[in-house]
């Protein structure tokens, strides 16, 4: 995979019938950077999740939603930018518990894994956080405690199947079996985020179009923009009878920004930003939704 730019950030989504055809193809010791075709500088941040469905625009800014059983990928690659940083982390059972403990007071600092994002210079410029993990790997409190702690970020993100990501050296690995969260975190201090949650109970494009033109509506400069769908598996086609209805309401509004995602099991997210910033996170997690959210990188 070639750049004609250092890249900052790579994100991938494979669906699972794709990986699984990959897996079969990789030769016993051939690395995942071989199988993949990827050779990345070690600053950059990679991360990949495997999922039942993609989101994903190609250059002529056609957008589709791929869903289940199909073998697909879509990929973004963010160029380095002075007013944009991106970190990742990767979280256990025990982490996660420990966070909630944190965030309620009961213990007196963080697990070493989300340090990174509580540096002083760092915490007031965290604008998004990206959540990937298993049915088991999240609950309520713990995405909330991520909304008290991190400087009321956007959160979003949704529940996947497996999860890939590039560690201090560049190298891609498997996050380990005790993996919970993969976190992939958007700072900046002139980052703009906004996001809507489209809720189950919406089921016609004229409703979509009313909600998405709320991101419109933020007024933002778009030049380095893109979007984010968290979309779930029982939505698409089983909704709307038909597809790209979401991704088609999405590109009317925002002809040339990108947009990728993913069709998962359940849903990480929000109408950001909400109506109040008071303590009091809202909910985060959901089920038949999409969070459709605009990224844009002044």
């Amino acid at each position: 995979m070639d750049s004609p730019v250092e890249p900052a950030c790579l994100l991938m989504f494979c669906t699972e019938t794709l990986w699984c055809c990959m897996n079969r193809l990789q030769s016993p010791g051939q690395s995942l950077q071989s199988l993949l075709n990827i050779d990345l500088p070690s600053s950059c941040i990679f991360q990949l999740v495997v999922t039942d469905g993609v989101v994903g625009t190609d250059q002529d800014m056609k957008t589709e939603e791929m869903e289940e059983y199909i073998s697909a990928m879509s990929l973004l690659m963010i160029r380095k930018s002075a007013g944009a940083k991106f970190l990742q982390f990767s979280s256990s059972l025990t982490d996660c518990k420990q966070l909630v403990k944190h965030a309620q007071g009961k213990l007196p600092s963080l697990p070493i894994c989300f340090q990174g994002l509580n540096q002083k210079e760092v915490l007031p410029l965290v604008k998004m956080i990206n959540l990937y993990c298993p049915m088991s790997g999240i609950n309520q409190e713990t995405s909330n405690s991520f909304y008290k702690l991190f400087n009321k970020p956007l959160i979003a993100g949704g529940f996947v199947n497996e999860k890939i990501l590039s560690d201090l050296s560049g190298v891609l690995q498997r996050s380990e079996e005790g993996c919970a969260v993969l976190g992939f975190v958007i700072c900046g201090e002139r980052v703009k985020v906004a996001s809507v949650l489209i809720p189950s109970d919406v089921q016609d494009e004229k409703q979509v179009d009313a909600l998405i033109k709320q991101l419109s509506d933020s007024k933002f400069p778009l030049e380095n923009s893109f979007g984010l769908m968290y979309a779930c598996v029982g939505r698409g086609v089983h909704v709307y009878t038909e597809h790209n209805v979401e991704s088609k309401v999405f590109r009317k509004y925002f002809p040339k920004t990108p947009l990728l995602g993913i069709f998962g099991n359940g849903e990480i997210g929000m109408s950001y930003p909400p109506k109040d910033f008071d303590d009091t996170p809202p909910k985060l997690l959901h089920a038949y939704t999409t969070i459709m959210c605009l990224v844009c990188l002044t």
